[in-house]
């Protein structure tokens, strides 16, 4: 086999060749890092100048609008949610008040009711129960109620003079109605005269109604036997048609005696047993 040796020119040219591929190469490099170097440059510019916070500015100030919308668009949403679910927790208190007043209502009726039937010595069929609705002329802590507006009236059967009572004690009598309302003048109206006895010893004399839940027992004899602590009852003055104060309901109880030996007749003052300001259910004795 022939060996053929190249002569040094060719390894001269074959050594450049070599020599210049890489450096080729190399220089091809040399744009590529002068341009990112210069665009490091400029941009280091930009950010010692404040370019991009005021370019970002500007864009915000061109989106703001936009931002200003959509941000009070959700606001009104949240606030009409807030509003609602608000609206709707008001509605659901409201109701439960309501509910809770109503019920307390219905659990003193039912006790006025049942304590009334138990203890009261009327037939509970001539009994109209009635609710109190009013009461003029009265202010709380500074004056007590002499009247009272009750909630039934001729439509109920309710006629003037017709008898007002709690358990066993005497409120007072009718005085006006209308079809659905009735007036009552209560014992310690300044305007209201009965007859009435004491139980102990059935001594009788005339009550009159007085300032607050005082009353005056007058016209009783001078001899006749009467001391604090006794219970007075009504002697009865019922008219042929049922109307006026049945015999025998509580009045109130004797506080202090009026003694003077020179007078004809002695006096009595009295203190109803029921607390007039805090009533709230009543009932007529319906005439027939």
């Amino acid at each position: 086999m022939a060996i053929i040796i190249p002569d040094s020119l060719q390894l001269v040219r074959f050594s450049q060749k070599v020599y210049n591929g890489p450096m080729k190469k190399k220089e091809n490099f040399a744009p590529i890092f002068i341009f990112f170097l210069a665009f490091s440059l400029i941009i280091l510019g930009l950010i010692r100048f404040n370019f991009f916070n005021n370019l970002f500015g500007a864009i915000g100030n061109i989106f703001s609008p936009v931002q200003e919308v959509t941000f009070q668009t959700f606001q009104s949403i949240l606030n009409l949610n807030e509003e609602e679910n608000l609206k709707n927790l008001k509605e659901e208190n409201i109701n439960l008040a309501r509910q809770l007043v109503n019920q307390e209502k219905l659990e003193k009726e039912n006790s006025a009711l049942r304590d009334q039937f138990q203890t009261a010595t009327i037939k509970s069929t001539t009994l109209i129960a009635a609710k109190i609705i009013g009461a003029p002329n009265f202010v709380p802590g500074v004056t007590e109620p002499s009247i009272f507006i009750l909630d039934v009236g001729k439509s109920s059967g309710i006629r003037i003079h017709d008898a007002v009572i709690l358990k066993d004690n005497l409120v007072g009598s009718i005085t006006e109605v209308t079809e659905f309302r009735s007036k009552v003048n209560l014992i310690t109206n300044a305007t209201s005269s009965f007859t009435a006895k004491t139980l102990r010893t059935g001594a009788i004399g005339v009550v009159r109604g007085e300032a607050g839940r005082e009353m005056s027992l007058q016209n009783i004899m001078q001899e006749a036997d009467i001391k604090e602590k006794d219970i007075i009852v009504t002697k009865g003055g019922q008219e042929l048609g049922g109307s006026g104060y049945p015999p025998d309901l509580t009045v109130g109880t004797i506080i202090s005696v009026e003694k003077k030996p020179s007078a004809l007749f002695q006096n009595a003052n009295i203190v109803s047993d029921l607390n007039f300001s805090s009533l709230s259910t009543v009932f007529v004795i319906k005439s027939q």
